[in-house]
C-alpha cells in the first residue's frame, strides 16, 4: 500500500482507492480478487458496449444465439409459498429485524445497504454470510441495544442486486470501476453457496434494470461464469427478474429465455413501470394498476405462470393487496413492514386454498367483473346500464398518461372531455365507470386511426 491505495495482485489489474473496512481480510482475499479480476476481463468489453449504446437510447442485438428453450428447474421448497415476502436492507439491524419476522424468504435489498462503497459492500457480505449461517447480532451504537436473531426457521435468502449500471466506489479491475453486479454476486456465491446449498434454496438473486434480450444475455453469461469459476453448476445461480420498466415488459419472453433454467420468480415493480411510462410523475396508488401498468402485469403474471414460478408484486399500498391477488392473480407481494405482511397474509387468505400457489395455483374467486382486456365497445355501453358489471375505478384523471401508445395531444382531449364530463353529471359512480371505459377503449388495439374521435363521439352520444 502507499498513498491510500493497493495494488494486488497483479500491477495495474486490481486497484482499491479508499478505506475496504473491517472485514476486508476476510472477503476480499487475494483469490477472490483474481476472481473478481478474471471476471471483468472476460466481460468488461461487452458491458461497456451495452452501457454505451444506453447511452445513445440504442438497443444493442445479442451477440450470440439463445440456447434452446429451456424450462426452469424446479422453485426449491422455500420459494413456493411467498404470498408475503419479506424486504429490507442487506446490511445492519434491519437485516436482524427482517429475519426475526420469520417468513420463509427474505429478500435483502442491496439498494437498501447504503451508499455503494467497498467498505459497506464487504460489510454488508460479512452480515450476510452470518446471517446466512444463524450468527449474526450488532449492537447500535445510539441506543447500546443488542440486536441478535430470534428466530431459527429455515429462511430462503434472495439477494437483491444492484441495477446494471451501478459501479462499484473504490474498487477498479484493469483500469476502470468495478461492476457492482459481478462484485456482488461474485463475493456473495464464492462465501455462501454451500450454506445455502444445505438450507435447500442454492444461491438467489434479483437481478434489476434489464431492459432487453442483449443486457439478459450479458447477465447470463456472466452467472456462467460465476457457476464455473465458483463450482455451482451449470444452472444453479437461480434468478428472480425483475420487472421494473416499460421495456424489459416489451422484451420479457427472450429476457426469460436467456435466463432459462436459472428462472425462479419473476418480481413486479409496478412503480418503477409506472415511472418508467410516464416520467417522473406523482401517481396514486389506483394509477399503478391501471392502463399500460395493469396489461404489463399480467403479461408478467401470464409469463410466470407459464413457467410455473412465482409472481410477486411490488410497489403498492396495503389497500390493493385484494385487487392484485383477486384480480391479476399475484403469488405474493414484496413486503417491508409488519403492516403489510398482515395484510397481504390477510388478503391472501381470503383468495387462496391451497398451501402454495406453485403446486396448486387456484383461480381467484369470482369478482362479478370482466377481465379488463376482454371487454369490447358493446360490453362497455351495455355496462353504463347494467350494474351487475363491476369496473376498476380509476380516481385520478392523470392516470390517463398511463394509456399505452397514447399521444400528448390524446391526453389533453381526454382529460378535458372527462373533466367537462364530470362537471356535467351528479353520477359520480357513472363518471368513474366512464373512465374506465375511456381507458379500455383507447387500449383496444383493433381500433385503429381516429379512436379518439371515436370515443369522445360515444361520450356525447352517451351522456
Amino acid at each position: 500500500e502507499a498513498n491510500g491505495e493497493s495494488q494486488s495482485p497483479g500491477r495495474n489489474v486490481v486497484k482499491i482507492t479508499e478505506n475496504r473496512g473491517e472485514h476486508a481480510g476476510d472477503f476480499l482475499r487475494n483469490a477472490v480478487l483474481m476472481f473478481l479480476a478474471s471476471l471483468h476481463s472476460l466481460h468488461r468489453e461487452r458491458y461497456n458496449e451495452l452501457m454505451d449504446a444506453r447511452a445513445n437510447g440504442t438497443t444493442l442485438p445479442p451477440a450470440g444465439d439463445c440456447e434452446e428453450s429451456v424450462a426452469p428447474s424446479p422453485v426449491p421448497e422455500l420459494f413456493q409459498d411467498i404470498r408475503a415476502l419479506q424486504s429490507g436492507p442487506a446490511r445492519g439491524t434491519g437485516l436482524i429485524d427482517g429475519l426475526n419476522a420469520g417468513r420463509s424468504a427474505y429478500y435483502a435489498d442491496m439498494d437498501e445497504a447504503g451508499n455503494h462503497t467497498l467498505a459497506n459492500t464487504l460489510d454488508t457480505q460479512a452480515h450476510l454470510f452470518e446471517a446466512i449461517n444463524g450468527s449474526l447480532a450488532l449492537r447500535d451504537e445510539a441506543t447500546g441495544k443488542l440486536h441478535a436473531l430470534t428466530s431459527f426457521d429455515q429462511t430462503g435468502f434472495i439477494l437483491g442486486l444492484q441495477t446494471l449500471d451501478t459501479l462499484c466506489s473504490g474498487l477498479s479491475m484493469h483500469g476502470s470501476a468495478a461492476i457492482s453486479l459481478l462484485v456482488d454476486a461474485g463475493i456473495y456465491a464464492i462465501h455462501n453457496a454451500e450454506a445455502l446449498r444445505r438450507s435447500g434454496t442454492g444461491v438467489a438473486v434479483a437481478v434489476r434494470d434489464i431492459r432487453n434480450e442483449a443486457e439478459a444475455e450479458w447477465v447470463a453469461n456472466s452467472f456462467r461464469s460465476i457457476e464455473d469459476k465458483t463450482g455451482l453448476g451449470p444452472g444453479n445461480l437461480r434468478v428472480f427478474l425483475v420487472v421494473d420498466s416499460i421495456s424489459t415488459v416489451e422484451a420479457l419472453a427472450p429476457i426469460l429465455a436467456r435466463f432459462g433454467k436459472r428462472v425462479c420468480g419473476i418480481i413486479f415493480d409496478s412503480i418503477g413501470v409506472s415511472l418508467s411510462n410516464v416520467g417522473n410523475s406523482p401517481l396514486n396508488e389506483a394509477a399503478q394498476i391501471s392502463g399500460a401498468v395493469y396489461s404489463a402485469a399480467a403479461s408478467a403474471v401470464s409469463a410466470a405462470h407459464a413457467l410455473n414460478v412465482p409472481l410477486v408484486w411490488s410497489g403498492s399500498g396495503k389497500e390493493t393487496f385484494s385487487f392484485v391477488f383477486g384480480e391479476l392473480r399475484v403469488d405474493g407481494v414484496l413486503c417491508s413492514t409488519r403492516e403489510h405482511l398482515d395484510a397481504a397474509i390477510e388478503a391472501a387468505e381470503d383468495i387462496f386454498t391451497g398451501p402454495n400457489q406453485i403446486q396448486d395455483k387456484p383461480l381467484s374467486k369470482p369478482s362479478g367483473g370482466l377481465a379488463l382486456d376482454t371487454r369490447s365497445l358493446s360490453d362497455v355501453l351495455n355496462a353504463f346500464t347494467d350494474s351487475s358489471i363491476g369496473f376498476t375505478r380509476v380516481h385520478d384523471l392523470d392516470a390517463a398518461l398511463l394509456i399505452e401508445g397514447t399521444t400528448h395531444d390524446e391526453v389533453l382531449a381526454l382529460r378535458s372531455a372527462l373533466r367537462k364530463f364530470r362537471s356535467e353529471t351528479h353520477d359520480g359512480e357513472l363518471a368513474s365507470n366512464l373512465s374506465s371505459a375511456f381507458r379500455i377503449l383507447l387500449k383496444d388495439q383493433t381500433a385503429g386511426g381516429g379512436r379518439l374521435s371515436r370515443v369522445l363521439q360515444t361520450v356525447q352520444n352517451n351522456s
